[in-house]
């Protein structure tokens, strides 16, 4: 799949969940509202009353109502003059709420500091159009010659002309 294809689906995908978590009162009705801090988690009831789990009274004549020490065995159903909301909340000490837009930035910062890198290691390791040692090497034409003589005397031996070389080993004699 293209890139471009798969970031616009990223971004389109980003655009829906950012309008649908945008108003939450239109989403929820205007009923129940929760917000998890820590391990304590507040709930926002429709009307003022009481809150109730089961037949256990959490508190009375509120309209915010706080769970401290909110914990796994609290998840459940809860019931404020008579509208009820079922809670299942995951809690911890050192928590924190990440919106969609950063985890959004995050992700794209990432693809663009890969691209980067990928881009320079690409340009970085190209090869040369200039001669190098590595290019010569390569070329079709380029067959190993052996290096130009650089004196008379050490001419290789052409055959057919020994009468050139007879005469040299009298002097040895």
């Amino acid at each position: 799949m293209k890139p471009q294809i798969l970031l616009s689906f990223l971004v389109a995908g980003l655009f829906v969940d950012l309008l649908s978590a945008e108003d939450e009162s239109v989403l929820a009705g205007d009923n129940f509202k929760v917000h998890i801090s820590g391990l304590s988690v507040s709930i926002i009831c429709p009307k003022e009353g009481t809150l109730k789990m089961g037949k256990q009274v959490i508190s009375e004549n509120r309209k915010e109502h706080v769970v401290s020490d909110f914990s796994s065995s609290k998840n459940g159903l809860y019931e404020c003059e008579n509208e009820y909301l079922y809670l299942h909340a995951y809690v911890c000490e050192t928590c924190t709420d990440v919106s969609i837009t950063t985890v959004a930035l995050v992700l794209i910062a990432d693809c663009l500091v890969t691209l980067g890198v990928s881009f320079i290691v690409y340009f970085g390791c190209r090869r040369k159009s200039g001669g190098g040692v590595a290019n010569e090497g390569h070329k079709k034409d380029n067959k190993e010659r052996p290096p130009p003589v650089p004196n008379p005397d050490y001419e290789p031996i052409r055959k057919g002309k020994q009468e050139i070389y007879n005469g040299l080993n009298r002097n040895f004699k």
